[in-house]
């Protein structure tokens, strides 16, 4: 299924604009408390550097368009099919079909750095017990006009005293479960991102309306490298 936006989330946003928007601005300083307080206090953590062919710009620019990224990974036929839709405010709710749904929020960005405090809920073989759990997730960008590498972390915590038990007991392979399927996105996220550079026009030819616009508004005016 194509990312869609909410209708409520829409027609909420035209009848209340200022006052969402202030709400979203009063729960900033929570949320960077709830991330520093998870970094402290994470359960299970993990990071990677991901090397990708691309300026380091084109990487900034994909970052801050997650729902326009979501909808390049369901036309590029990339799996899982996650479905991310826009809330309420600056929130993002993400449901991943093989057992996974929850909310995202943006913290506050430096230019080469993004951070997101996610809540969810966790029905998967790998979490026994979990019900839940909340991760602190950031996303670092370093690199040129040439080329890049994406520096990612997770913090984990479960939500239950039984999850955290659970995971504390086999946090090594938990570690080893998100190496894998982070991994695996990430270098999936780098197959996209390289696509954009060297075909861009083909890969604009994948997507249909305003996700059509957007993409061609960000990344046609870039051309691509000389072969």
């Amino acid at each position: 299924m194509a990312p869609r936006i909410g209708v409520a989330a829409t027609i909420g946003a035209l009848l209340l604009g200022l006052t969402l928007g202030a709400a979203a601005r009063e729960d900033g300083p929570a949320r960077e408390a709830q991330a520093a307080e998870l970094r402290q206090d994470a359960t299970v953590s993990w990071g990677s550097v991901f090397p990708v062919a691309v300026p380091a710009a084109l990487v900034r620019s994909a970052l801050d368009d997650p729902m326009l990224m979501a909808a390049l990974w369901t036309a590029c036929g990339k799996t899982p099919r996650y479905r991310l839709s826009a809330e309420v405010g600056d929130q993002l709710h993400v449901v991943d079909p093989t057992g996974l749904a929850g909310d995202l929020w943006p913290l506050s960005s430096l230019k080469n750095r993004r951070r997101y405090l996610v809540r969810g809920e966790i029905d998967h073989w790998a979490a026994p017990g979990w019900s839940g759990a909340e991760a602190l997730v950031e996303l670092s960008v370093a690199g040129d006009e040439h080329a890049a590498k994406i520096v990612v972390r997770i913090d984990l915590r479960p939500t239950s005293r039984v999850g955290r038990l659970v995971a504390g007991v086999a946090s090594s392979a938990i570690g080893e479960l998100i190496d894998r399927r982070a991994g695996a996105n990430a270098r999936d996220a780098v197959a996209v991102l390289e696509d954009i550079r060297l075909r861009p026009a083909e890969v604009s030819a994948r997507l249909t309306g305003a996700d059509r616009e957007r993409f061609e508004g960000l990344f046609l005016r870039v051309p691509p490298p000389q072969q």
